[in-house]
């Protein structure tokens, strides 16, 4: 899900060590800056950021930022091998998140944040059109052992579904392979197309399905979640994380951002 940038904590579950990651998407931009202008000042170039947000340099440079995404995925691997031997093939799915779960945006928020721009929805729609998004750490080895197990991969995302043919063409981009795919047509909260994943696509040969997980980097990418959880009296609230629900970190943007600065 794509929204703005802003530090916070991390959900701190995974987190632990790793390797650090060198990004090699494109360093273009898709929209002027003060840089590119003919009348570009001196003034313009000091208003310029000089390094990234933090939390943006946490999510592309960091190796505690990889770690905490590939322990993630190897541990729901395990949960998922756990469910699968009780599961006949092609009767069961996991549903993923696109955006900071599968695809990573991260190249975007860099450009919004070195040209001093705020999120926009229409450089979002065109960073998009793009297809450059790249591969979160993880993702391509969950995916492919779902469905070494017999399970179909579902990808519910708040992408428009304008743009479903340019986000397939990127998850196969990064070799992420998947059976359904469903974008927004309507509002963003997703319980309706996780409806659609349970009834299956006929035209696919894809029956009914029992979804024994969902993956994502915001709270609202697990039925019924909202950030009201936060306020839980009781860890018990959490009981289904870290078995049928498995959160990624995501410190550049959320639903979150809306909750009271305490």
């Amino acid at each position: 899900m794509m929204k703005r940038f802003v530090i916070t904590g991390l959900f701190a579950a995974v987190c632990a060590t790793g390797f650090a990651e060198e990004s090699t998407q494109t360093e273009k931009s898709v929209w002027a800056t003060p840089m590119d202008s003919t009348t570009v000042t001196a003034t313009d170039k000091a208003k310029l950021p000089t390094s990234l947000p933090k939390e943006i340099h946490w999510f592309r440079n960091s190796s505690e930022y990889r770690a905490c995404a590939i322990q993630t995925y190897k541990m729901a691997t395990q949960v998922v091998e756990a469910k699968a031997k009780d599961l006949t093939s092609g009767t069961w799915a996991v549903i993923l998140d696109a955006d900071e779960t599968v695809l990573d945006n991260s190249q975007f928020q860099k450009e919004l944040g070195m040209s001093n721009k705020k999120f926009d929805p229409k450089l979002w729609d065109e960073w998009v059109m793009r297809g450059e998004a790249g591969l979160i750490p993880g993702a391509k080895a969950f995916t492919d052992r779902v469905r070494e197990l017999g399970g179909i991969v579902a990808i519910v995302t708040n992408r428009n579904v304008t743009q479903q043919k340019i986000t397939e063409d990127n998850l196969k981009k990064v070799g992420v392979y998947y059976d359904l795919i469903y974008c927004k047509s309507g509002e963003s909260f997703k319980e309706e197309r996780f409806k659609k994943v349970e009834e299956g696509d006929k035209e696919k040969g894809i029956g009914p399905l029992k979804v024994i997980m969902n993956v994502g980097d915001n709270i609202q990418d697990f039925p019924k979640a909202r950030q009201t959880l936060r306020n839980a009296a009781d860890e018990g609230e959490f009981k289904d994380f870290g078995d049928i629900f498995i959160v990624l970190p995501n410190p550049m943007y959320g639903s979150w951002e809306r909750n009271p600065q305490n």
